[in-house]
């Protein structure tokens, strides 16, 4: 299983792409594959280990996202961060704020989010690996693997986002008019090292008309 190799047979490399496999799962939209289809299934193999992965695993790896895979992992985390019942529930919901300043800084380091394909017409060094969800038969090990191993044609999984700064903007706005919890954990996630880009990226926002 990925979890066992990620315990017993870790690279740098490995773990970049399970963090990666993890954002485009919730990023693509595909019928039944949710942000809690996939964190139900981490907690399926243990109790609050989704928690556990978050905190020594996912929060990590982000900021170490390249630019080419950082609009699919932006619209992944914003997903996860809004539509994961999970993620508003102990012990998830602790990790919430730092997720939240995460997304901020994938903002500051990308200053023009481009498309999968216009990335790597200017850069073929740089491609996407593609996930194929007809092959799921083979299970989520053989998935990850073709992912992480095998070059592709490359592809942009969200291609129909073409902003994403208003993708993440009107998404959050509709989320805190829904749900008053979440413009708590967004004050929250402006404290710390990270206060000072989260602030940032939320005065952005609401000067953008995005109410947060």
């Amino acid at each position: 299983m990925l979890l066992t190799r990620l315990q017993t047979a870790r690279t740098d490399n490995y773990t970049y792409y399970l963090v990666y496999f993890f954002m485009y799962l919730a990023a693509v939209d595909v019928e039944g594959l949710t942000p809690d289809f996939l964190v139900g299934a981490v907690e399926q193999v243990q109790p609050q280990l989704w928690s556990q992965l978050l905190k020594n695993v996912v929060v990590p790896q982000l900021s170490k996202m390249l630019p080419k895979d950082r609009k699919v992992v932006i619209v992944g985390l914003t997903k996860l961060l809004i539509q994961s019942n999970i993620m508003f529930s102990d012990p998830s919901i602790s990790q919430w704020p730092g997720l939240f300043s995460e997304l901020a800084g994938l903002f500051t380091q990308s200053k023009h989010l481009q498309s999968a394909q216009s990335t790597a017409a200017e850069d073929p060094d740089e491609v996407l690996r593609s996930l194929d969800f007809e092959e799921q038969g083979a299970g989520y090990q053989a998935a990850y693997s073709k992912l992480a191993a095998s070059e592709s044609i490359p592809v942009d999984p969200v291609a129909s986002i073409t902003d994403i700064r208003a993708f993440v903007g009107e998404k959050l706005s509709e989320a805190v008019s829904r749900d008053p919890r979440i413009h708590g954990l967004i004050e929250s996630s402006t404290v710390g090292p990270t206060g000072t880009v989260t602030s940032g990226f939320i005065q952005n926002l609401v000067s953008s008309g995005y109410q947060l």
